[in-house]
């Protein structure tokens, strides 16, 4: 699996996804600076979600950052090919 996914509205490019009977999983990466912009830390961000009907219930949790990051539920759902922003 290829693309990119976007939690926050930037899109990051998608690694090591798969796609198994309902179940989907991928990481994302990004980089995080804290004061010194010399030295970046890698964040891993693991997406794990489950297909039910038009929507995707995901867990997101990153790991390397210079905060504890705790996990996240929320929600994906389809919106039309026409769409140019999601429907709030």
């Amino acid at each position: 699996m290829f693309g990119t996914a976007s939690y926050l509205g930037v899109k990051r490019a998608i690694f090591d996804g798969a796609w198994n009977g309902g179940r989907l999983t991928f990481l994302t990466r990004t980089q995080e600076v804290l004061d010194d912009w010399n030295n970046p830390r890698q964040v891993v961000h693991h997406y794990r979600g489950r297909l039910s009907g038009d929507a995707i219930t995901f867990i997101l949790q990153s790991e390397g950052g210079y905060s504890e990051s705790l996990p996240v539920q929320f929600t994906a759902t389809r919106v039309s090919d026409g769409a140019s922003e999601p429907v709030r």
